[in-house]
């Protein structure tokens, strides 16, 4: 299979024959990728900057490197900022190494604002909104982009830094109430009462739950959704339906 989607010998080796299979079987042919981006070699003589979306074993990035094109891949922070749709430094005031982890963890906010967009003439004076696994907020900034006015915000977000930065923005931006919770798993349905009948229910339940045990390049540890941190998820779907169940009665 490698050769015939032309990839070198044993690219995919180091891994189980089932995951070789896979990964494979999901696969560019680097030959017909390297046919159409022949073009950009005379107008990249010396590098190119690359994003790679879904880069799955690097086809694309094989195919380049046989046409003989370097690629720079190292995106700046900055850059990174404005590829997902973030004004400049959003992530300012953290080390370079916390914001390519937590630019690399978020939404493309432009992506969540076409989806969301539904919401605006629905709720002209604005809406609550419960985020979940927040990050950075890259919700909250498509809904600002939006124009939709937040007037409260429950964020559940366990890192302190991706808390420092949605705060900033928060501060800077935004006239409503902002309540930080930092560990998703103590959302009980009691407390989640106790929030709906103080803010007056919640209109947007949001967010995504960590996909380190399902991520293709955590070859060893792809424990799926029983994962450590994968298995958040359920306290997404859980947190949901409690929150459906609770305005229903109120």
């Amino acid at each position: 299979m490698e050769f015939l989607l032309g990839f070198p010998k044993d690219h995919t080796r180091g891994i189980s024959r089932t995951e070789r299979y896979r990964s494979l079987g999901n696969s560019f042919q680097v030959d017909i990728v390297a046919y159409h981006l022949s073009v950009l070699k005379d107008m990249f003589p010396q590098d190119m900057n690359v994003l790679s979306l879904f880069s799955g074993i690097g086809g694309a990035e094989v195919a380049l490197h046989r046409l003989g094109i370097c690629m720079n891949t190292a995106l700046e922070p900055d850059e990174m900022e404005f590829l997902l749709g973030f004004r400049k430094d959003h992530t300012r005031g953290i080390s370079r190494t916390e914001r390519y982890r937590s630019l690399g963890n978020s939404f493309q906010v432009d992506t969540v604002a076409y989806h969301l967009s539904v919401l605006k003439d629905m709720y002209p004076q604005g809406m609550n909104v419960l985020s979940l696994f927040s990050g950075i907020g890259g919700a909250e900034v498509a809904l600002h982009r939006l124009g939709i006015r937040m007037k409260t915000v429950i964020s559940v977000e366990k890192s302190e830094v991706n808390r420092t930065i949605l705060k900033s923005w928060w501060d800077q931006t935004q006239t409503g109430l902002l309540i930080e919770i930092s560990d998703v798993q103590t959302l009980t349905s009691e407390r989640i009462e106790a929030y709906v009948r103080r803010i007056g229910g919640s209109d947007l339940v949001i967010g995504g739950s960590p996909c380190n045990n399902l991520a293709g390049s955590n070859r060893h540890h792809r424990d799926g959704l029983e994962g450590e941190h994968s298995s958040l998820f359920y306290h997404y779907v859980r947190i949901l339906d409690s929150v459906k169940s609770i305005m229903e009665r109120l």
